[in-house]
């Protein structure tokens, strides 16, 4: 068996997934409630005590259960940065990881990406491939490229569309303009140029995730990344494989082969 990702959930209300093989299992953020994890984890077959948490940042749709989940994780690792804020603003310690760290029989990479709090991304490397996660970026910069290069799968934020957040009148302006700066959210059309380039480079896996409920849809974000890669000549369905990962649903779980 492979290395395995679900994402239990993706999006503004809250977030984790699966990332496991049949020896090693790890969650990336905790926003959703322990009982939907510990369902999730039975279907996986996978043992929560066993379970590594690794944290990408501190904004409550990642974070909102941490205290409670942690209690059944074998350990909670993030970034320094991440760590400081969570221990100041929630009072819990983890453990600290600023340079590769092995889970069994995975090795989780982290590296930084650009938001408007410390918050990075994953790559997780296993003999049977490697799966990247980006989410929550304001930009896809040559370092993030750099560090998902090589990716057979890769979980990509494609947040919103600019003219539905434009449009958008529940929306003040000073939000409008942190999600459209290089320190807020991937709108569609950027993560459509970047799944390009790494479709070219070679990744055949994409899911579309952290997709806003008010400002996106799924089929936007759908079309929006297929028909630029269409329009360069990379077939859906026959090239590569994109499908969006929804806030309150699981996905399928896709494995490497």
């Amino acid at each position: 068996m492979g290395m395995r990702i679900c994402s239990l959930s993706s999006g503004s209300k809250g977030n984790c997934i699966f990332v496991g093989t049949e020896k090693s299992s790890v969650l990336v953020d905790a926003g959703i409630p322990l009982t939907k994890i510990k369902k999730c984890m039975e279907i996986f077959g996978a043992d929560l005590s066993q379970t590594d948490l690794f944290v990408t940042h501190t904004h409550t749709d990642h974070i909102k259960y941490l205290s409670q989940i942690a209690r059944y994780c074998k350990s909670v690792y993030c970034s320094p940065a991440v760590a400081q804020q969570i221990e100041q603003y929630a009072g819990y310690k983890t453990k600290i990881t600023d340079c590769d760290k092995t889970i069994g029989d995975i090795t989780v990479s982290a590296f930084g990406v650009s938001h408007d709090v410390p918050c990075q991304g994953y790559s997780f490397y296993h003999s049977s491939g490697k799966i990247s996660i980006a989410t929550d970026l304001g930009k896809v910069d040559d370092d993030v490229l750099d560090a998902l290069m090589g990716s057979d799968l890769i979980m990509l934020e494609s947040n919103h569309d600019p003219k539905m957040l434009a449009c958008n009148k529940t929306y003040p302006a000073y939000l409008k303009k942190r999600i459209l700066s290089d320190r807020g959210h991937l709108c569609n059309d950027v993560c459509a140029e970047a799944v390009l380039r790494l479709a070219l480079a070679g990744t055949r896996q994409f899911l579309l995730a952290h997709l806003s409920q008010e400002n996106n849809t799924p089929q936007l974000a759908y079309n929006t990344v297929v028909g630029n890669l269409e329009a360069n000549g990379i077939v859906e369905g026959a090239d590569v494989s994109v499908e969006v990962a929804l806030q309150d649903r699981v996905t399928g779980i896709y494995e490497l082969v």
